[in-house]
This record gives structure tokens, C-alpha cells and sequence, in this order.
């Protein structure tokens, strides 16, 4: 049997750590499981990444022991993107106009700051 590196078995411990605490809840059981899948392909010289979805998958394992959670939520992008598309729609020229003009102090904040850094 091959030897695991240590980030490799961080990675196996907290998947079957996971596992055992979704037993009773199959649709949370499904996402980390579709989760890791998705994950694995990554390439094993992507150490930071790695990293990252390790102390993140440690993070979300403590919420889900410590907390009485029921239910949970994913954003995905496609989502995301159709709801902002969809409230884009729903605008009022008003609300519009209001949303330029926030846009247009955020534009000029930027271009000060650059400026400033340039100097």
C-alpha cells in the first residue's frame, strides 16, 4: 500500500470525520461527497489551494458538530449570476439612477487613490 503524504492524510481524515458526522442527513452526506470528488482532481502541486479547502472543510466540519444545524445552503455562480440578472431587470429608473451614481463615487474614489499612489 502506498504511503500518503501528511497533507494527503489531513485530507482522508477530515473526509471521514465529515462522513461520519452527515450519517443522519443523506443531502449533506451527498454534497461532501460531491465536494471531495470534485476536489481530488486537483493536482497534488497545487499545495496552497489544497490548503485553503483543508482549513475551510475544518471550519464548516465545527460549524456542523457544534451547531444544530437543519439545513444548508450552496451558492453556486450560475445561480448567483441568473439572481443578479434578475434583479437587474427589476430596477426602477430611480433605483437606476441611484446605483450610477453610487457607481460613478466608487469610480472617481479609485481613480484618486491611484493617483495618490502615483505621486
Amino acid at each position: 500500500m502506498a504511503r500518503h503524504s501528511k497533507l494527503q492524510q489531513q485530507v482522508l481524515s477530515l473526509y471521514k470525520q465529515f462522513l461520519q458526522v452527515t450519517k443522519k442527513h443523506p443531502s449533506f452526506q451527498e454534497y461532501v461527497k460531491d465536494e471531495f470528488h470534485k476536489n481530488a482532481k486537483l493536482p497534488k502541486t497545487e499545495v496552497i489551494k489544497i490548503e485553503y479547502l483543508l482549513r475551510r472543510g475544518w471550519r464548516q466540519l465545527q460549524m456542523l458538530k457544534t451547531s444544530s444545524v437543519s439545513s444548508a445552503g450552496v451558492f453556486e455562480k450560475e445561480a448567483v449570476t441568473d439572481h443578479c440578472t434578475a434583479a437587474k431587470d427589476t430596477l426602477t429608473a430611480k433605483d437606476a439612477a441611484d446605483s450610477l451614481t453610487v457607481q460613478d463615487e466608487h469610480t472617481a474614489r479609485a481613480e484618486t487613490a491611484q493617483a495618490k499612489n502615483k505621486s
